[in-house]
């Protein structure tokens, strides 16, 4: 590692520790509001879920389409980044950002990982060694550990796989499941992944016969526990996010109920969401949003979900503008604490969806909970929405 990214990794851990003490901002709900912007993106699943940057910008990986968007909330745009091409199809559904700031896109067809870093804005490849591959379709979703290591979930290898990009030069290791008893039928594992507030990974299962995975950084092994949730074609959850007190929420596609991991007991509670069956995919991924809640992104839903973990309620929100339909949006992306970008699927993909839990001014400006009022962020409210509670490592600038 650089001797310019190893100083600028000791800041963070720095920031980190300073921020442990963030004090906790006051429960509010404010208005929903939907807007969205053209974009030149041509096909349906162009992007996948991306990440916010320090600066503000949203940094996402293409999957079917062949450039990386940046969303710049000064000007509200998204641009389809032409000197950031990548080949290919299925690429990377995926991204999560790494502990120095750059972002790291999760492979599912590609055999290497990608990493976008926003100070040279170049994209630098990495191949998974050929000895750890078994699968064409691999990982999907992920998490950055505490000590800088990518983690991503399985989505039909037979393990763990962890980039660490601290050493120089950036290592590969996987690792096996253990003693968990998992499906050897070939189907998909899991799709989505968050980090819990006790530092383990949290892995959404698919399928209803795959348990809740967790991964555990400090010892490098894996685990799992049931969940009960049920569909009538046995998938269940896709996506997972952070939520308030380091909790992790699995997002139900088409499971009969919300799933939440507690760090503090290390086990799983579950909620009955009670929706009704007139459209057998619910929600598609799960996002942080303002406050510790978590948004749902609705697939063939005609409203936004909102799920708080400290009642357990699963609130349903159908802002002005709102598209109806099936296949709507499959990749939730948290721009920040108050808004939410929404990528299309099928019909709603030529636009990029705003969720916004309250209308305020562009980027840096904020809702800034503690007083229910938009303005700039202090540090130490940056610090409970976008660190501690919520499980992110991105500085407040």
């Amino acid at each position: 590692m650089s001797v310019a990214r190893t100083a600028r990794f000791a800041l963070v851990v720095a920031f980190l520790a300073a921020c442990a003490t963030a004090a906790l901002a006051d429960y509010f709900d404010p208005d929903q509001t939907y807007s969205s912007i053209s974009t030149d993106m041509t096909s349906d699943r162009y992007l996948g879920t991306g990440t916010a940057i320090a600066d503000g910008r949203v940094i996402f990986p293409p999957a079917f389409g062949p450039y990386v968007g940046i969303y710049d909330p000064s000007t509200e745009t998204l641009t389809l980044d032409a000197d950031l091409s990548i080949s290919g199809s299925a690429k990377y559904y995926y991204s999560v950002l790494m502990l120095d700031g750059r972002v790291c896109f999760i492979p599912y067809w590609r055999t290497s990982v990608a990493v976008f870093d926003p100070e040279s804005h170049t994209l630098e490849f990495f191949e998974i060694p050929t000895n750890l591959i078994t699968q064409q379709k691999k990982y999907l979703g992920g998490a950055t550990a505490n000590d800088g290591r990518v983690v991503m979930a399985p989505a039909h290898e037979d393990g763990v796989l962890v980039f660490d990009p601290t050493v120089d030069p950036p290592t590969f290791v996987k690792y096996d499941f253990g003693d968990a008893q998992m499906p050897t039928d070939g189907k998909l594992l899991y799709e989505g992944a968050a980090k819990a507030g006790n530092g383990k990974i949290i892995f959404a299962p698919y399928h209803s016969w795959v348990p809740i995975g967790i991964f555990d950084p400090l010892t490098n092994t894996f685990s799992t526990t049931s969940h009960g949730a049920q569909s009538a074609i046995d998938v269940v959850f896709a996506g997972a996010a952070a939520a308030y007190g380091g909790k992790v929420v699995l997002a139900p596609y088409y499971g009969d109920l919300v799933a939440v991991y507690d760090p503090d007991t290390d086990g799983v509670t579950t909620t009955p969401h009670n929706l009704t069956a007139d459209s057998p995919h619910f929600y598609g991924a799960a996002s942080r949003a303002y406050d510790g809640k978590v948004i749902f992104s609705p697939h063939s839903r005609n409203a936004v979900g909102v799920f708080d973990v400290r009642d357990n309620s699963l609130t349903l929100h159908s802002p002005t503008g709102l598209p109806t339909g099936t296949s709507m949006f499959w990749s939730p992306t948290e721009a920040n604490a108050t808004r939410i970008l929404l990528v299309g699927r099928t019909n709603s993909a030529q636009k990029l969806g705003i969720f916004d839990v309250t209308p305020c001014d562009p980027w840096p400006y904020t809702l800034i909970s503690s007083i229910g009022m938009c303005g700039k962020p202090t540090c130490e409210e940056c610090c409970h929405l976008k660190m501690r509670d919520m499980g992110l490592m991105v500085p407040c600038v």
